[in-house]
C-alpha cells in the first residue's frame, strides 16, 4: 500500500512539473507572436531615419531653450492628409502663449516610438522653472511631438495634445505663485514707502 501511495505521489509531481514546463513554453511562444497593432510592418526603418528625427527634435528644443521662438515655430507643421502644412497662426499663437508659462530651460528626450511614417512619437521632458528647496511644486513637464515622413523628408508635426493632462493645473498653480510673488513685492514696496514717510516726520 505504501509503495502504491509513493508511486502515485511521484506520478502527480511529474504531471505538475510537465504541465508547468509546457505552460512556460506556450507563454514564450505567445509573447513572441505578439505584434503592436500600431506598428506598420511594411515600413522600412533605418538608423538614418532615427538620426534624422532626433536631430530635428533636438534642433527644435535647442531653439526653444535659446529663446529663438520664431525660428522654432518655423519648424512646426500640421498634418493635412498625406502631406503637411505649416502650422496655423492660431496654433502658433497658442504654443507661444504656452511657452510664456512653460519656457524650456532644460530638456531631455526620453523615447522615440516609430510606429509608421504617419504615426511617430518623440516623448521628452522639459524643466520650466528653477526649483528651490522650499517649493514643493514639480518643475518638469512631459511633452510629445509627432515627426512625420513625407517622401524622403521628416517634418515635426504638433499632436492633438501637446503635453500631459495636468498641464492646465500646473498653469494655474504657476500663475497663482507668480501673483503671490508680485503681491509680496508690492506689499514690501508699500512698507518701505511708509517707513520713509515716518522718518520724514
Amino acid at each position: 500500500m505504501k509503495n502504491l501511495v509513493r508511486s502515485l505521489a511521484v506520478i502527480a509531481v511529474g504531471i505538475i512539473l510537465f504541465s508547468c514546463g509546457n505552460k512556460n513554453q506556450n507563454n514564450d511562444a505567445d509573447i513572441a507572436d505578439v505584434i503592436d497593432p500600431r506598428e506598420d510592418q511594411s515600413m522600412q526603418r533605418s538608423g538614418v531615419d532615427t538620426a534624422g528625427v532626433l536631430y530635428l527634435v533636438n534642433d527644435y528644443l535647442r531653439k526653444l531653450q535659446e529663446n529663438k521662438i520664431d525660428s522654432a515655430m518655423e519648424m512646426l507643421y500640421e498634418a493635412d492628409g498625406d502631406t503637411v502644412v505649416p502650422i496655423s497662426d492660431k496654433n502658433k499663437a497658442e504654443i507661444i502663449e504656452n511657452l510664456k508659462v512653460f519656457p524650456v530651460l532644460k530638456y531631455t528626450i526620453n523615447n522615440l516610438l516609430m510606429y509608421s511614417e504617419q504615426d511617430t512619437e518623440v516623448r521628452y521632458t522639459i524643466e520650466y522653472f528653477k526649483k528651490t528647496p522650499d517649493n514643493p511644486m514639480s518643475n518638469t513637464l512631459q511633452c510629445v511631438i509627432n515627426p512625420r515622413r513625407v517622401g524622403y523628408y521628416w517634418y515635426l508635426t504638433i499632436p492633438k495634445r501637446k503635453a500631459e493632462p495636468n498641464m492646465e493645473e500646473d498653469r494655474k498653480l504657476l500663475e497663482k505663485q507668480k501673483a503671490e510673488e508680485e503681491e509680496a513685492l508690492k506689499e514690501a514696496a508699500e512698507a518701505r514707502e511708509k517707513a520713509r514717510e515716518e522718518l520724514k516726520k
